[in-house]
């Protein structure tokens, strides 16, 4: 690729081998094609191919390798933007899809209008670090409940019923019920998950601990229902409360508002978007089914708005009174958040007394 001065959009397609590269000049509408090799090295060579890397934009998809890239491009001094690749229909869509395409498209976008990109913001290293051990955890959790459930599986092909023993104490308990026949082909997945639940146990004493020096964290985990694990990943998916404007901006981030298709007359309605952080909003969820359950606060507000909805009957009536309580339960983590106020459960309840003794 020749030398470049004047301002550029960039456009970069990333795979786990190569980088297909486009590159657009001003205004011009011809621009140039040039494909590299996913590595640290290859990207310093093709960064030393602009005299002002100040003038120069670069767009690139959401992925495994966004991150580095796109801190190593700004360390270098680009002005790099992080697209939400969820958010470009118009390239995972195309009828003409290929590598060369998507790099071309990103980088006509980010020239044309880089709000329509949905820029994602990166996370420090120490967040970083602190999610990858959320997601560890996670990880275990998920393999812990296959393992479970291929041993209840099997032993319900053989007559056997394991509902009676809960996940907590599953490991330690379902041996006892396991025939002699089948003991070697399930003692050691038993074991495992053994094992498995001695390594959760201390990864939740590493989020406890996240949680105890984090102010963010003691303020969001006042709500029953939200504990060490929900707060720390609310907090640290989100960074800054102060991203948010509004508690509809905060559903909207993390996918917990219903998406839309409008068109004359007809306003169909739809599910939610699920976009954003995919575990933060499993946990939300989480926690606004122990809210709804018999363990939750009987007289909370979220609680009294969650049974309303359910009330309502219809299908899947409960279903949407758990994400319409994880939606609202967000909307009040952010504000106790900013605010640092202590938490009412009952505050709701409270202001509409006080306002009919008032009338």
């Amino acid at each position: 690729m020749g030398k470049y001065s004047a301002e550029i959009f960039v456009g970069m397609d990333v795979s786990d081998k190569n980088v297909e590269i486009f590159v657009l000049k001003g205004a011009r509408e011809d621009g140039e094609g040039a494909k590299i090799v996913n590595s640290h090295e290859s990207l310093s060579e093709f960064a030393r191919i602009f005299h002002e890397p100040s003038k120069v934009k670069i767009a690139l998809e959401t992925g495994a390798h966004s991150t580095w890239m796109a801190e190593q491009l700004i360390e270098d001094g680009f002005s790099v933007v992080v697209a939400d690749a969820r958010q470009l229909r118009m390239i995972w869509k195309s009828e003409k899809k290929s590598d060369a395409r998507d790099a071309e498209m990103l980088a006509r976008i980010l020239r044309a209008d880089p709000k329509l990109l949905g820029a994602v913001s990166l996370k420090d290293k120490t967040s970083r670090a602190s999610l990858a051990l959320i997601k560890a955890r996670d990880c275990l959790v998920k393999t812990r409940t296959k393992i479970i459930n291929t041993v209840r599986g099997v032993l319900k092909s053989e007559g056997i019923l394991s509902s009676a023993i809960t996940v907590d104490n599953f490991g330690k308990n379902v041996l006892e019920i396991v025939p002699e026949e089948l003991f070697s082909a399930l003692a050691g997945l038993v074991a495992e998950v053994r094992n498995i639940e001695s390594l959760i146990r201390d990864y939740d004493k590493k989020t406890a601990a996240l949680c105890r020096d984090s102010e963010p964290c003691k303020r969001v985990s006042q709500i029953k229902g939200v504990g060490p694990l929900t707060s720390a990943i609310f907090v640290l998916t989100i960074e800054d409360a102060e991203r948010f404007k509004s508690g509809q901006r905060l559903a909207s981030y993390l996918g917990l508002v219903p998406r839309r298709d409008q068109s004359g007359e007809t306003d169909k309605q739809l599910p939610i978007t699920k976009s954003g952080s995919k575990i933060l909003r499993w946990t939300l969820i989480q926690a606004a089914n122990y809210i709804l359950g018999p363990f939750g606060d009987k007289d909370c507000d979220l609680r009294k708005f969650g049974e309303r909805i359910a009330s309502r009957g219809g299908k899947n009536s409960r279903k949407k009174a758990k994400v319409a309580v994880a939606r609202k339960l967000a909307v009040l983590m952010l504000k106790l958040w900013k605010t640092g106020e202590k938490y009412d459960p009952q505050h709701s309840q409270r202001k509409k007394s006080a306002a009919k003794k008032a009338a």
